[in-house]
Order: C-alpha cells, then sequence, then structure tokens
C-alpha cells in the first residue's frame, strides 16, 4: 500500500500552518492550487463547449490512437474500480475508459471536462502536466477533500521533439493503490512515446481550451466521500 499525506498535514496546510513533513512535488502543487483559488472542500468542474471539443479532438486524434489501447490495457490491469484518462496539455480530459462507466459520469472524467492543477488542485494529470514529471497522489496529497479517498497515478507524454503533448491518468482507489500501479503507467507512457517517436508524430500544442465560457457544473453531493 502507498500512503499519501496525512489529514492532518493537510488540515495544517489549509488552515496556512506549517504542515510538517511533506514531499516537495506535493506541497509544491498544493502552493500552486491554493495560489490559483482552488477550493480545498468542494470542486468545481469546468467543461469545454461541444465546438472547442470537436476541435481538440481533431488535432490530438493522432495521439488518441495511440493512447486509447494502452488505457484500456491499464483499466484492465489494475484494481478495479477505476477510471483510465488521457488529458491534453492544457489539463482537458480527450479521451477516457472506464470498466465502471458510472465512474467517468459521477467524477467528471468525461471528455471536456478541465482536470488542470488551476482548476482542480493537486490530482494526478494536471500535477504531472504541471511538472512534467510522473507523478502518484495518494489520498490526502490531494488539495481537494472531495478526492482523498482516491489515488492518481499519471505520467506526461512527449512527442517526437519531445514537447509534452498531454498526461495519462489511472485513478484507482486510495487503500488499493501500490507502487507498481505508478510503474505500470509510467511504462505504458514510454510505449506510447516509442510510437509517437517512430511515426514522427509532432503535435502542435494548441493554445488552452478553456476561457471565460467554459459551463461550470456543480459539485456531486456525495463527492465528499470518495
Amino acid at each position: 500500500m502507498m500512503s499519501g499525506s496525512s489529514k492532518d498535514v493537510w488540515e495544517k496546510f489549509v488552515r496556512g500552518l506549517p504542515p510538517g513533513s511533506i514531499p516537495r512535488v506535493i506541497f509544491s502543487s498544493w502552493q500552486r492550487s491554493k495560489q490559483a483559488g482552488v477550493h480545498a472542500e468542494v470542486p468545481t468542474f469546468n467543461r469545454i463547449g461541444t465546438e472547442k471539443l470537436e476541435t481538440l479532438l481533431r488535432s490530438f486524434g493522432d495521439l488518441i490512437q495511440r493512447v486509447s489501447p494502452e488505457l484500456w490495457r491499464l483499466s484492465a490491469l489494475l484494481p478495479q474500480p477505476n477510471a483510465a484518462y488521457l488529458a491534453g496539455p492544457d489539463g482537458t480530459v480527450l479521451y477516457s475508459v472506464s470498466t465502471s462507466p458510472e465512474i467517468i459520469d459521477l467524477y467528471g472524467l468525461a471528455p471536456g471536462f478541465d482536470w488542470s492543477e488551476e482548476t482542480m488542485g493537486t490530482n494526478g494529470a494536471g500535477t504531472a502536466l504541471a511538472t512534467g514529471e510522473p507523478v502518484a497522489v495518494i489520498g490526502c496529497d490531494h488539495y481537494c477533500a472531495a478526492w482523498h479517498d482516491a489515488a492518481c497515478m499519471a505520467a506526461p507524454l512527449r512527442d517526437a521533439e519531445g514537447g509534452v503533448v498531454g498526461a495519462i491518468d489511472v485513478t484507482i482507489s486510495r487503500d488499493a493503490a501500490r507502487p507498481e500501479h505508478l510503474a505500470e503507467v509510467v511504462r505504458s507512457a514510454l510505449t506510447i512515446e516509442r510510437q509517437l517517436k517512430a511515426a514522427g508524430v509532432t503535435l502542435e500544442v494548441c493554445p488552452a481550451a478553456r476561457d471565460g465560457n467554459a459551463e461550470r457544473i456543480p459539485a456531486r453531493r456525495n463527492l465528499s466521500r470518495r
């Protein structure tokens, strides 16, 4: 089992007190989340409009095609229930799979939803994009308390020119998380990157899809216990 930050450490940080011992990558992410104004208790789901989503999906079609088999492999391999998804460079979900489809709807993981760090706080895909490194965000490592029962394993994706063009994430129960799960996600990311390099695929990193017209969706009541 992987252990994330303790509830006490998280509460101290949220209250503005010295949190004590905490991994630097998580502490830095909490600082960015707080500065961005992310709510520490209740998430706000933002989803881009249909027209912008369709444009993104066309732009990243080559990437989605190569990522989708790996996401299905990861979803079948890792503990159930789970959800696996691809986020674009700005954190917008481009593709998602789950053996329990209700998870996609309940937690806003359908294409078009924004899982950037600045919107959702510390999370797997968002923090992997912010740092450019693989990351495990376990339990109370998440800045928003709604995700404290979850574990997110994520890794960035780079195209043939080395640019970060997205991230893959698998989200499972906090209690089911093991170090080897992050290793599997990293393995899948490297497989995808090799395919992109072999095919000479480079992707134009689109400007952020998010704007002031994004739909804001209130959090579901039962998100207080994930």
